[in-house]
Formats: C-alpha cells, structure tokens, sequence
C-alpha cells in the first residue's frame, strides 16, 4: 500500500522559526538596518581577531623555531663537551693504565732481584755455616 503521508522533517519547527523571524525583521525596515549593521561589526571583529589569531600564530612559529635553534645548539654543546670529556678520561686511564703497568713490571723486577738475592744470601749463609762447621770439627 501506497503511503501519501507527508514526513515533516525534524527540524521544521526551528526552521519555522527562522521564517518567522526573517518575515519580522523584513517587515520592520529600522531594524533590518541594525540587524545588517549588527551582523556587519560582528564579520569585521570576526576578521579582525582571525587576522590577530594568525599573526600570533606567525609570532608562535617564528618563537618554536628560534627555541629549537637553541635546543639543537644545546644538544651540540653538551655532545661536544661530553665528547671532550671523554677524550680527557680515556686519556687519563690509559696514562695511569701505563703508569700502573709500569709499576707492575718494575715490582715484579724488584721481587725477581730479591728472590734472587735472598736465594744467593740463603747459599753464602748455608756455606759459611758449612765452612764453620768444618772450621769446628777441625778444631775440636
């Protein structure tokens, strides 16, 4: 079956409204003049603070980039001091690596040279206690 119904649309009471409010301020020629005046000033404040919002936003590029610029050279700053810094101790442990090492050898020479002068001590006193002995049993 056929549906001849008209659907009203859901917004029909705003948009009766809106002719409503059309037809009024048409019918009074005064008012329609502020209205147009009205709508006039609020289009040009609307133009004036897009105008304002896009020099801020210029404003606001042009201030991230020059904080960045600093950022970056900061980073760069920090990165080379912190490879200088590097540079020094690295330098400093291998000087004290090769002093330490040096140190090493020349303890270990000392301890060889007194091993070998206790072992040499060791003999002569073992000889002279051999030559006493000797020296005893002839005289006595």
């Amino acid at each position: 079956m056929l549906n001849f119904t008209p659907t009203i649309p859901a917004d029909l009471p705003v948009t009766l409204q809106t002719l409503g409010d059309l037809i009024s301020l048409l019918a009074d020629p005064a008012a329609s003049s502020r209205r147009v005046a009205e709508i006039a000033n609020a289009t040009a404040d609307l133009r004036d603070a897009t105008e304002k919002s896009k020099a801020a936003q210029a404003e606001f590029v042009i201030a991230q980039a020059a904080h960045l610029k600093i950022l970056d050279q900061q980073a760069s700053d920090a990165a080379e001091a912190l490879a200088r810094q590097k540079g020094d101790f690295d330098t400093e442990c291998k000087r004290r690596t090769l002093e330490l090492n040096t140190r090493e050898a020349e303890l270990t020479a000392l301890q060889t040279k007194a091993q070998a002068d206790a072992d040499a001590a060791a003999a002569a006193r073992a000889d002279y206690e051999k030559r006493l002995a000797l020296i005893k049993s002839a005289t006595g």
